[in-house]
């Protein structure tokens, strides 16, 4: 009797042991960021050098803001969004993980119904009110697209989102003239992208 007993404790607490290896690495794949680093700092290098291009561009030549999205930003977003297909894959990849598993399909579902909507926000913005309000939206659409990102896959996106809400509630606030505002946004924005990369290539150097 003190055999079985002794035997039923070792394999409950096996059975114990082997419920936090499961939980361990069920947490790891929820917190997986599903990009690699460099993909993250590409975007924030991409949106600092297109804000600047921006705020010159517009005060040299005076172009509308429609220019400003053709000549300026849908050739950084198609080199952003390029780069980021090249990190997710490769980050997919690396970790053995499908291109189409359930938590990558949530992901870019939401991010591609966040950008649909924030799109057709600005198409409308730029036909009432031109630019005016274009930084306050970018800010807002990064922010929901780090929400959602934190939500889904890696929770630390939260810590850039929230600080991207507080700088939009500062210029709703606060009436800055367009072209800072750009400057500032873009360079807030470029700036986060930054922050995720460090966060996320340090929990990757953390876990080697």
């Amino acid at each position: 009797m003190g055999k079985e007993k002794q035997k039923t404790v070792k394999n409950k607490q096996r059975y114990l042991e082997d419920l936090k290896t499961i939980k361990d690495l069920l947490v790891e794949v929820e917190e997986n960021p599903l990009i690699e680093p460099w993909a993250f700092f590409t975007w924030g290098v991409l949106i600092i050098i297109g804000s600047i291009l921006h705020v010159i561009i517009e005060y040299s030549f005076n172009l509308t803001g429609l220019k400003h999205i053709i000549f300026i930003w849908s050739p950084i977003i198609a080199i952003g969004g390029f780069f980021e297909c090249m990190g997710f894959i490769r980050k997919m990849s690396k970790d053995c993980m499908s291109l189409f598993s359930r938590v990558s399909k949530k992901l870019w579902t939401s991010l591609v119904a966040i950008t649909i909507v924030f799109a057709i926000i600005i198409g409308i913005l730029l036909r009432t009110a031109g630019t005016a309000y274009l930084p306050l939206t970018m800010l807002l659409y990064i922010s929901v697209c780090f929400l959602g990102f934190g939500l889904i896959a890696y929770s630390k996106m939260f810590i850039p989102a929230f600080f991207l809400i507080l700088i939009s509630i500062l210029f709703f606030i606060f009436d800055f003239k367009v072209l800072m505002a750009v400057l500032v946004a873009g360079l807030l924005i470029g700036l986060s992208f930054i922050g995720i990369g460090i966060m996320v290539w340090r929990d990757e150097k953390r876990k080697k």
